[in-house]
């Protein structure tokens, strides 16, 4: 039996000549002495199928990426592998055939060349045939083919390159589908690859009037093939080194955004840069993994393209039973007539298992500040009252985002988090149940059903664990649904707010009044208030309009959520404070700042560019997202920003610019905000907060107008009960969903099946976990820092800690500096030897970085205010290291009691002195808190030093 050229390559240790391609390295096997050139053949020459008049074509076969030959010798018997989902249309194991590729041979030819019009003639039999998955050999990854250039002069056969691209074309493979042409000039290459591995990363570029896409659909139906490969390959056999390095690969890939075909080219200069590295992994390879991994299935369903309704798992075409419409399964993916659907089951059980010991399953058992405050979640009635031991409750956050800045699709996610995780856990594992992109909004009444149906089944059935051992049970219960002003409507199948008994938490109808050349919907409460829903009377009111087909007190019927079962329809689509805080900062700024309502009294736009040169003066702490921006860019202020502005800025920056009047009355609001975000916040707090709340609402109507109490102004109102049934506002608020919004913009890398994109990222997140828990005790020290630097952010984690003490870290190299006799007495005064002392600038105490005042490399922040223990300001000048105890020289800013901000105390903001003459020392451990701290004139007379307590801290943890 003859054997190929391949073939004896991999027994004798042939050298291999690598080719640079678009996708990742190549192999070309080629017999010794031979040396072939490429020739050069134009994309448009191609698609045209023109010949080339006067070299012969032959077409080389050659591995994509393939393992080094170290290891194949090693490996001589067949195991299954990577590639054992691959199909051997082309495969090396048909030796008695003498015109298959396998043998790369020819009669009276050189071996490592076949004749076009062979090869041609081989596919098609191949195509017939429709090998199957179970006859693959584990030799190679991918195989392309490539047109190189012999010395024969011989004239080629009568057969074009269309013809070719034709016979490639069926069927289509992961593995074969794509015809590379090579080119001098490496960004020429004619490859066939599909939109999102073009694309660099992080960018989405396409107009959808000239490309029409679907967000469900992939680019190529090779996409389509591979994900059916993928469901029926083999299992992986993987050895620990080979997972170890995919798992880096992968969270490196996560980490940065990159796509598969980026990926590809990191391994491939790993295996340039490291003669010792053996293992390529190809994009098959790493969605093998990946599927293999993340034990979160995906399912695809359908609603019908005519009336909406929800078809569920839908194979093959049918008729909906409610508008008799004819339906067809491939039309709807392409018209986005669908969604797709993450097992949240799978979901939930995957975070238990990995935090099992952070869960906190009774409430009553935690530590608190105080034992009657309200603290978290827990301490709200609406928990105490539903929630019994061994369940699991979860917020649930619906809301549309745009997903590209040039498309018209909007992705509206179902997001959930588990409550009996700590506030950094929750954040950090965000859910997704399913996923809807489409250019119009979902009718949730049926896009929710199938979410609806699996929420009532982890209610009566639970879920199982197994951790540590052992089998837990929990039951599963959606304590509430977030969502912002405009869906609320929506999921509650109730009146919008421009409309009559708009608001979904009480019955107060709004006023119609007057507005430029139109008219609004105020919500004013200058005649008094209105009752509160309940529960049972708006499901009577729902029943009601449905049986006489128009709303009933702003209800038009029954909302999906109501079949949850124990879910209250009206608390449980409770307003979120994320949204309307940011909708009444854009309100007021804009009453302030345009030229709309120039001539009015609050109106300060001659007085803009004061403003916002304070403003920019600011420098904010590390933990702050991003510096203030200039007011003229505040259409582009994300949620974050706005909420600084409202409280943290606008207070000093506004102080002797805005009339005095309408300072104090924003500083009810400012003041009431402050102390509901608090760690601890008492029932006092509460009703004193919403007298403030109130007494704010009630004099827009006399200060600015009664058309300008807006809906999300008139939700002030409802915030105390808000925190009566779920505690303070970070614990139930959309920012911590917002924030996972631009995790799922990042996961999007071209418009062709974006859905999917996202999804496929959920399964990353979830897949690099399990994998690590695999591999977690065979990786190296070295393996383990570079993922900790993979998966976590900040600069927390890329600084080295020279010296460690506790929780108390040093970074970078002692300073060369001989401390004045004025530092030295207060640490004289501590009992430290002042012989022997290490002099740092950074420091990183529970978490946070702190730096000294005089820090020079970083200039657009400031860290080295902090409020201690004892309640003094500090400004850190030096941190000392004597004997093991860790030190903090610098001065006390004395607190200014006489510089009134507005009349109601902020008490977040201070207002600070001159520091003294002397010099202060103390233990690092007596920071309580870092302070955003900036200064600048609020007259001519007066330049004070603003100290400001980030509130935000709560909804920003990392």
């Amino acid at each position: 039996m003859k054997r190929s050229a391949c073939e004896a390559s991999l027994e004798n240790g042939t050298p291999v000549k690598k080719l640079r391609g678009p996708r990742g390295p190549y192999f070309k096997w080629l017999k010794a002495g031979s040396k072939p050139r490429t020739t050069e053949i134009s994309r448009n020459t191609l698609q045209q199928g023109k010949r080339q008049p006067t070299t012969k074509k032959t077409c080389v076969q050659r591995p994509k990426i393939c393992r080094s030959l170290t290891r194949h010798k090693e490996n001589q018997a067949p195991h299954s592998s990577n590639a054992d989902g691959i199909v051997n249309a082309y495969s090396f194991d048909n030796h008695d055939d003498k015109d298959s590729v396998g043998h790369l041979v020819a009669e009276n030819r050189p071996e490592h060349v076949v004749e076009v019009e062979q090869l041609v003639e081989h596919i098609s039999r191949s195509v017939e045939e429709e090998p199957h998955l179970e006859q693959v050999n584990d030799r190679f990854d991918e195989t392309n083919f490539c047109v190189l250039e012999t010395s024969s002069h011989e004239e080629p056969p009568p057969i074009t390159t269309a013809d070719l691209m034709q016979a490639l074309e069926a069927p289509s493979y992961p593995t074969c589908s794509n015809f590379v042409v090579t080119h001098d000039n490496e960004y020429e290459y004619g490859e066939l690859d599909d939109l999102e591995e073009r694309t660099d990363p992080g960018t989405v570029v396409y107009n959808e009037q000239e490309i029409n896409v679907s967000a469900f659909e992939t680019d190529s139906e090779s996409d389509d093939d591979e994900e059916k490969l993928l469901a029926v390959a083999p299992d992986l056999h993987l050895t620990v080194e080979q997972k170890i390095d995919l798992l880096l690969l992968l969270a490196t890939k996560k980490r940065h955004n990159l796509t598969f075909s980026a990926s590809e080219d990191i391994m491939e200069l790993a295996g340039i840069l490291s003669s010792d590295k053996t293992f390529f992994s190809s994009r098959y390879f790493m969605k093998r993994v990946i599927e293999k991994y993340s034990s979160v299935s995906m399912t695809e369903y359908q609603v019908c393209p005519q009336c909406g309704k929800y078809l569920g798992l839908v194979e093959s075409d049918g008729k909906c039973d409610r508008c008799q419409n004819e339906f067809s399964t491939e039309s709807n993916k392409k018209s986005g007539h669908m969604f797709l659907y993450l097992s949240l089951c799978d979901q939930i059980k995957s975070v238990v298992k990995h935090c099992y010991d952070d869960l906190l399953l009774d409430s009553q058992t935690r530590q608190k500040i105080n034992r009657f405050n309200y603290e978290d979640i827990y301490d709200g009635k609406v928990y105490k009252n539903s929630v019994e031991s061994n369940v699991l409750t979860m917020n649930c956050f619906v809301d549309g985002l745009q997903v590209s800045s040039t498309s018209k699709r909007s992705a509206w996610p179902v997001l959930l988090c588990i409550n009996e995780l700590p506030l950094h856990l929750r954040r950090k594992y965000i859910l997704m149940s399913r996923l809807w992109l489409g250019l119009k909004k979902p009718n949730c009444q049926e896009y929710l059903k199938p979410f609806i149906e699996e929420c009532n089944f982890l209610f009566r059935n639970g879920i199982t664990v197994f951790t540590g051992g052992r089998s837990v049970h929990f039951l599963v219960k959606i304590l509430m649904c977030i969502s912002d002003t405009v869906a609320r409507p929506l999921l509650r199948n109730s009146i919008q707010f421009n409309g009559e008994y708009g608001c979904g938490l009480c019955y107060h109808p709004g006023i119609v009044v007057k507005y430029g050349k139109g008219t609004v919907r105020s919500y004013s409460i200058k005649n008094g208030q209105y009752n509160s829903r309940t529960h049972e009377e708006t499901m009577n009111f729902a029943a009601v309009a449905e049986n006489e087909r128009s709303s009933k007190m702003g209800i038009k019927g029954k909302s999906i959520f109501s079949e949850i079962e124990g879910f209250n329809v009206v608390s449980g689509l409770d307003l979120d404070f994320f949204h309307v805080l940011v909708n009444v900062a854009k309100r007021f700024t804009s009453l302030w700042f345009t030229d709309q309502f120039s001539g009015r009294p609050f109106n300060i736009k001659s007085k803009f560019e004061e403003v916002d040169s304070r403003l920019l003066l600011i420098t904010p702490t590390s933990d702050v997202a991003r510096a203030p921006r200039s007011l003229k860019d505040r259409s582009d202020y994300r949620g974050h920003e706005w909420f600084h502005w409202v409280v943290q800025y606008s207070i000093p920056v506004l102080k002797n610019i805005l009339p005095a009047r309408f300072l104090n009355h924003w500083g009810r609001l400012v003041h009431s905000v402050a102390v509901l975000m608090q760690n601890s916040v008492s029932k006092t707090d509460v009703a004193y907060c919403s007298r403030y709340l109130k007494s704010f609402v009630e004099e827009i109507d006399i200060l600015y107008g009664t058309e300008h109490v807006t809906i999300s102004i008139h939700l002030l109102t409802h915030l105390e009960e808000s925190i009566y049934n779920y505690g303070q506002p970070w614990t139930h608020s959309a920012f911590m969903f917002e924030s996972f919004n631009h995790d799922i913009k990042n996961f999007v890398k071209s418009s062709n099946g974006m859905a999917k994109q996202v999804c496929k990222g959920m399964q990353l997140r979830v897949a690099l976990k399990n994998l690590e828990d695999e591999v977690s005790d065979s990786m190296s020290e070295s393996h383990k820092e570079y993922l900790k630097k993979m998966t976590l952010s900040g600069f927390r984690n890329q600084v080295q800690h020279h010296f460690v003490e506790g929780n108390i870290s040093f970074l970078g190299k002692p300073m060369s500096l001989i401390l004045s006799p004025s530092y030295l007495e207060p640490l004289q005064q501590e009992g430290l030897d002042c012989r022997n002392l290490f002099i740092y600038e950074r420091c990183l105490f529970q978490g946070e970085v702190y730096q000294c005042s005089n820090y020079q490399r970083i200039s657009k922040q400031n860290n080295s205010v902090v409020l201690l223990d004892n309640d003094d300001v500090f400004r850190i000048d030096y941190f000392v290291v004597s004997s093991g105890k860790c030190y903090m020289l610098g001065k006390i800013l004395p607190k200014n009691t006489l510089t009134k901000l507005c009349d109601i105390i902020l008490p977040h903001i201070f207002v600070l002195k001159e520091p003294g003459r002397h010099f202060k020392c103390y233990p690092v451990s007596f920071i309580n808190c870092k302070l955003l701290a900036f200064k600048f004139n609020i007259s001519e007379s007066d330049c004070p030093t603003f100290a400001c307590i980030n509130v935000l801290q709560k909804e920003m943890l990392r």
